[in-house]
């Protein structure tokens, strides 16, 4: 059985992964969503479904609006990432209420809610 510092780090590494899924996964939805504003919705179309007619004759498709969209997640997958960092960032806490004042010393506290800021 390893030492409450053991346990601090793995539930910090756990949340750290689950975090950066998390936040992979709202910067697609995020990128998905500024190709509807009117300037990037010609090049989205055209990339990603053929059509080319909301284009302006002689202009270009913006290469930014040629998204993966493969890794779309579903609302089951989106459900068990956002459960996952949820589930990661509690158990970080409880981790950290376990550490001796002395064994904090070099660590920052976790933080108290999941924060979807990148």
């Amino acid at each position: 059985m390893g030492t409450s510092v053991e346990h601090y780090q793995q539930a910090l590494r756990a949340h750290m992964s689950a975090e950066k899924n998390a936040k992979e996964m709202m910067a697609l939805v995020k990128t998905v969503s500024e190709q509807f504003y009117f300037s990037a919705f010609p090049s989205f179309v055209g990339w990603k479904f053929g059509i080319n007619d909301q284009i302006e004759s002689g202009r270009r498709f913006d290469h930014k609006a040629n998204i993966d969209l493969s890794k779309w997640p579903t609302e089951s997958q989106m459900g068990d990432i956002l459960r996952t960092w949820h589930a990661a960032l509690k158990a970080l806490q409880t981790a950290w209420t376990q550490l001796e004042e002395a064994d904090k010393v070099g660590f920052s506290q976790p933080p108290t809610r999941m924060d979807p800021r990148f």
